[in-house]
């Protein structure tokens, strides 16, 4: 609501999810993520793209999101993303619940996009 019409959004959720199980708030650190840093300074044709995926034996969710213009994050922000502890919580989290069934993608390029596969057995 803040940001009103100029940030955009999609989110789509594909297969069945019926009697799938994730840990509590495993996933809202990817999604914050997205709106703290990826909105930094401008919200002026910013989007965020959040999918779930179930396939058969595995959970794919990513969340994507458009980078402000260089420039326009202040050093304070920049040290923040850099700090990373949301994130390295997240991981922990993941180790001791899933050990080696997850694979943890983060990549930092023209966009952000964070891919999260946990594997069922």
């Amino acid at each position: 609501i803040r940001y009103g019409e100029e940030l955009l959004i999609e989110y789509e959720v594909r297969g069945d999810t019926h009697k799938k199980k994730i840990p509590p708030l495993i996933l809202i650190s990817f999604v914050e993520n997205s709106f703290k840093h990826g909105l930094s300074g401008a919200v002026e044709n910013s989007w965020i793209k959040i999918k779930a995926k179930v396939n058969e034996g595995q959970f794919l969710f990513t969340v994507e999101n458009s980078l402000p213009e260089a420039g326009t994050i202040s050093d304070q922000e920049k040290s923040r993303v850099k700090s990373g502890i949301g994130l390295e919580n997240v991981r922990k989290r993941l180790n001791l619940i899933y050990g080696k069934g997850y694979d943890l993608t983060i990549a930092h390029k023209t966009t952000y996009l964070i891919e999260l596969v946990i594997y069922y057995t």
